[in-house]
């Protein structure tokens, strides 16, 4: 278990402690706060998604992916990050990025400055995999044309290539899979 997941674990046991030893006094919000700062010391933004939940707020989109580009414009999102009932085969599966609808023939960016590490040939296009950090790997897949090559250095302003009508985004660091919704939504431009 990766230590991300091993404080996270340690932290919401000791806020189940706290709350069950300090009912109604108050006195837990800040151990509260405590616990979530030392479990979130990496910055996953974890910590504000769980006091949006403890506090009932609504969560703003994360400064942090401010540094992601949308890949293109998309005019919906077919299928959304997380876990479905996939209708073929009868069971729950879980999708690690979102497959989004764009215009087919759009050019394709990498979210980031990142080095090409893989081109492959799907049953729905070409995939192309980027290593944007030791902590961060993009995938983007549903290209009907490619414009660079593995080992190629690209920046954001560097085309991967056309897509075909649907374009899968996948983003995951050492501890898996990142959901990119929180910045699609907020930077569409269509």
């Amino acid at each position: 278990m990766s230590s991300f997941k091993t404080r996270l674990l340690i932290a919401l046991f000791l806020i189940i402690a706290v709350t069950w030893a300090y009912p109604e006094t108050g006195q837990q919000d800040g151990l509260i706060h405590s616990l979530l700062s030392y479990a979130t010391n990496t910055d996953y933004d974890v910590s504000r998604w769980l006091e949006s939940i403890w506090y009932d707020q609504e969560l703003s989109p994360a400064s942090s992916t401010s540094a992601l580009r949308l890949p293109c414009s998309y005019t919906e999102v077919v299928r959304h990050f997380g876990w479905y009932y996939n209708a073929r085969t009868g069971d729950q599966a879980f999708n690690p990025g979102v497959v989004l609808r764009i215009e087919s023939g759009t050019l394709v960016y990498p979210v980031l400055r990142g080095e090409v590490t893989s081109i492959s040939l799907q049953e729905n296009g070409y995939q192309v995999v980027l290593k944007h950090s030791e902590a961060l790997t993009s995938v983007v897949r549903g290209l009907r044309e490619v414009r660079v090559e593995e080992g190629e250095t690209v920046d954001e302003s560097t085309p991967l290539g056309r897509g075909a009508e649907l374009l899968y985004l996948e983003l995951k660091n050492q501890d898996g899979p990142i959901n990119p919704e929180g910045f699609l939504a907020s930077e569409n431009p269509v």
